[in-house]
């Protein structure tokens, strides 16, 4: 907040500790940027830290839990096993060091997991059907040109307008 006082105007949240409910940051953030003065929306770079910010508390919460719930097969991983060089690089091998990456966009485990609800809705629904028209004979379809008059240029135009 003091780092940009033309947006905070110099006023301070108050603690969590005096806040009656708990406000997530992601919460925080969405609420300063959807603002009506649009004062935090117009700052690039308070929207650059905000997400930086963001994605290093789902980094952090996710790598603690991703540690604690971790199996290799039908074996449990101990402490002592991660304290190891040999543990840990074994751990990252079996690529089960970099699941918790899954929610970060952009990460290699994100776009792994699109790629597989991508093949899971082309297997339920069937492949996609997409249905474009690129011919020169729309400017010839009157009912469309008077549709699109109507909407762009809010007049109403007539088949002589239109035969031009």
């Amino acid at each position: 907040e003091l780092a940009y006082p033309g947006i905070f105007l110099d006023q301070k949240r108050p603690d969590e500790k005096q806040r009656l409910t708990r406000v997530h940051y992601s919460e925080k953030c969405k609420f300063e940027l959807r603002r009506s003065d649009r004062r935090a929306a117009m700052c690039i770079e308070n929207i650059f830290f905000k997400t930086k910010k963001m994605q290093m508390k789902l980094l952090l919460g996710q790598s603690q839990l991703a540690i604690r719930r971790c199996k290799m097969g039908n074996r449990t991983l101990t402490a002592g096993e991660l304290k190891t060089p040999e543990g840990l690089t074994n751990l990252i091998c079996h690529d089960e060091g970099y699941k918790f990456l899954r929610a970060l966009r952009g990460s290699p485990p994100y776009f792994e997991k699109a790629k597989k609800d991508l093949f899971v809705m082309i297997r339920q629904l069937g492949p996609a059907s997409l249905f474009c028209s690129f011919s020169s004979a729309e400017t010839k379809w009157n009912h469309l040109l008077r549709i699109l008059g109507k909407l762009v240029d809010h007049k109403d135009y007539s088949d002589e307008q239109l035969y031009m």
